[in-house]
């Protein structure tokens, strides 16, 4: 909804919540009673949530994003979140030595998902091994990976292949080198053999 100022200007005023969970659950191809049979509810609770002028529970909110695969700040903020967006936890990668891997980064539809705050939605995400970069990502973390980013900078984080093996390291530059960044000692990965750049690590995120 967008209102004017007082200045003749134009000033966009946020969806209510009830309008967002209108939306998402439209675009999902649910009726009102699909999700209510979802959320164990009655058809009318959820018109009255979509219809309502107030703000909802943070308890409905989450019953509610689950019911239909999307982030709590969807319903909350609607197309005003900020830029967040899933990615779909697809696999592994191995913090430490090369590890052979047929191909676990294709693209594809994830049974979990990992919310981040990105500026484009070619995200996937992946679960850290070993102990090669546990000063930034400890073994059981989860790497958030733009696979659209695959220049290389100094200083950059990448998740990289070479020869079908698959390693998440630090870049640097003059020379080529890929770095560990660990509380014990690793070996850094000077390249004889082209590399793969599967994507640009932008997120971590783990269970404390």
């Amino acid at each position: 909804m967008i209102r004017s100022s007082k200045y003749g200007g134009m000033k966009r005023i946020p969806n209510k919540p009830g309008d967002n969970l209108a939306k998402l659950r439209k675009r999902a191809g649910l009726t009102l009673k699909d999700l209510a049979q979802r959320v164990g509810t009655n058809y009318q609770t959820i018109q009255k949530l979509e219809q309502s002028e107030r703000g909802m529970t943070a308890d409905w909110i989450f019953k509610l994003s689950h019911a239909l695969n999307c982030a709590p700040g969807e319903i909350l903020l609607g197309d005003e979140r900020n830029g967040l967006v899933k990615a779909p936890l697809v696999s592994w990668v191995q913090a430490g030595r090369l590890t052979e891997v047929e191909d676990p980064y294709e693209i594809g539809t994830g049974e979990q998902f990992v919310y981040v705050n990105h500026h484009r939605d070619s995200v996937i995400s992946l679960t850290v091994q070993g102990d090669s970069m546990n000063r930034v990502a400890p073994a059981g973390s989860q790497i958030v990976v733009d696979y659209d980013d695959k220049v290389l900078v100094d200083g950059g984080y990448y998740v990289i292949k070479m020869a079908d093996e698959a390693t998440f390291k630090k870049y640097r530059a003059s020379p080529d080198r890929f770095e560990p960044e660990s509380l014990s000692p690793h070996d850094t990965i000077f390249p004889t053999a082209p590399v793969v750049v599967v994507g640009r690590v932008v997120q971590v995120s783990r269970k404390l």
